[in-house]
């Protein structure tokens, strides 16, 4: 390729949190002109997507870490709410299961109900645990201290 003739850093934002990387590029001498450095931003970093180019590892750093703040927060705020909302079902459910009356509503009528809720107990139960986990993964995701990723290590 040539003499390298510097280096700039990269924050990849895509939409995909998984994608969201700190890079580096090295310059070399412009095709056009040769006293101009350019950046050599490899493939595996442009397949991410949204790719931004800094000076500095500092300044990467700072979109790189806003951006995936910014992301996670609605995310976690979404998934806040619904873990709630799941909980107060939950809760609902067990209610109406505990206050089923069999000698008002008949063996078989009262048998029906009784799966009913269980099966929704169950559905929320799975829900509750789903919310917990995805919760868990966007603040793992939040205060992962940001490392630069080289082209081999995307591969």
């Amino acid at each position: 390729m040539g003499i390298r003739l510097g280096t700039s850093y990269l924050a990849t934002t895509p939409y995909s949190l998984d994608d969201c990387v700190l890079g580096v590029a090295d310059h070399y001498a412009s095709a056009a002109n040769e006293h101009v450095a350019t950046p050599y931003i490899d493939e595996a970093y442009q397949a991410l997507g949204n790719v931004q180019v800094f000076k500095t590892e500092k300044e990467a750093r700072i979109v790189l870490k806003r951006h995936i703040l910014s992301r996670t927060r609605t995310e976690i705020l979404a998934n806040s709410y619904a873990l709630e909302d799941l909980k107060l079902e939950l809760q609902e459910f067990t209610f109406e299961l505990k206050a089923l009356d069999k000698v008002k509503i008949g063996e078989s009528m009262y048998h029906d109900e009784v799966v009913y809720y269980k099966r929704k107990i169950d559905s929320a139960k799975s829900g509750i645990e789903h919310f917990k986990a995805e919760l868990s993964k966007l603040r793992k995701i939040r205060s992962k201290k940001l490392q630069i990723v080289f082209p081999a290590e995307l591969a």
